[in-house]
């Protein structure tokens, strides 16, 4: 699922997709629907998904995208990177990745805090 929010000065477009290898694709249809998009960034927990992530920076690379990644064990630790990432990232530029898991983002209060953080000033 892609989304998107936007105030005065800022936007993000996101992703939200099941993190099943299938990484190639999402990133080919976010650079249909928004074809500037040159970063991506993740947090993942590398006990459970290393495997996905080392094919998904494959298959950025081989699109022309840089995937940023960061490690996090649970949705303490990476709620304040994707919220320093939602701060930084660049509207025409950037993609935030939502993974499915659960412990990281599948918080609907993570999704929340982060629409916050785009949309109030």
């Amino acid at each position: 699922m892609l989304g998107s929010a936007s105030r005065a000065s800022h936007s993000a477009v996101g992703l939200r997709c099941e993190l099943n290898g299938r990484s190639r694709s999402l990133f080919q249809r976010l650079q249909r629907i928004v074809p500037t998009v040159k970063r991506v960034f993740v947090v993942y927990d590398p006990r459970r998904d290393s495997w996905i992530i080392e094919r998904a920076k494959a298959a950025a690379a081989s699109l022309g995208l840089e995937l940023r990644v960061e490690t996090a064990s649970n949705i303490i630790e990476s709620a304040p990177i994707y919220g320093r990432w939602v701060r930084s990232a660049k509207s025409a530029t950037d993609a935030i990745w939502l993974t499915s898991n659960s412990s990281l983002a599948g918080d609907m209060n993570l999704v929340g805090y982060l629409t916050c953080m785009v949309l109030l000033p």
